[in-house]
């Protein structure tokens, strides 16, 4: 028998919140890293964040948003603070 771990996903607001930051800061280390970026009032994910293990999804309330493996927690780019 196997065990397979499934990947948890958390929002951008969900990940500030596990940090312990401030959602607006952790939107600008984001895009400060290219992981992210703005366009007509959307963020949207680059490649870049996409390697990192960003993805697109969609709530049937709010629409498409942006949602991070919870592995990026432990990434020394979130915990830099800009």
């Amino acid at each position: 028998m196997s065990i397979t771990n499934k990947i948890k996903y958390l929002s951008t607001t969900a990940l500030s919140k596990e940090l312990k930051m401030g959602v607006k800061d952790v939107f600008q280390i984001l895009l400060n890293n290219n992981y992210i970026e703005r366009l007509n009032d959307n963020w949207i994910l680059t490649e870049k964040g996409k390697q990192l293990g960003g993805i697109t999804k969609k709530h049937p309330r709010i629409g498409e948003y942006i949602a991070w493996s919870e592995e990026i927690k432990t990434l020394s780019l979130v915990m830099n603070r800009y």
